[in-house]
């Protein structure tokens, strides 16, 4: 994987790197006064936009799951602490 590419930060960063080297293997194919048109531009580009959309996807899930397991886990800690009350309560002399 290109370096820089691997570097990006962000979605627009990592896309503007496919851009560029979409740009550079267009010059190498037609000569570089030659401008990409859209049928090369959304065939060269389709992995990239997938790679970002699957990227945006996991991250969504994450955060949703992520959100689901701290919601759970408040609930069995605030179970936890009621049963542990209710112990110290009988085991009180």
């Amino acid at each position: 994987m290109n370096l820089i590419y691997a570097r990006a930060k962000t979605p627009e960063e990592r896309i503007a790197v496919a851009v560029a080297a979409a740009n550079r293997q267009f010059a190498k194919l037609r000569g570089a006064e030659a401008i990409p048109d859209r049928a090369f531009y959304s065939e060269f580009l389709e992995p990239f936009l997938q790679r970002e959309l699957r990227q945006a996807q996991l991250d969504e899930l994450h955060l949703v799951t992520t959100g689901a397991v701290r919601k759970r886990e408040r609930q069995i800690i605030d179970a936890l602490q009621h049963w542990n009350k209710r112990c110290e309560e009988i085991l009180k002399p």
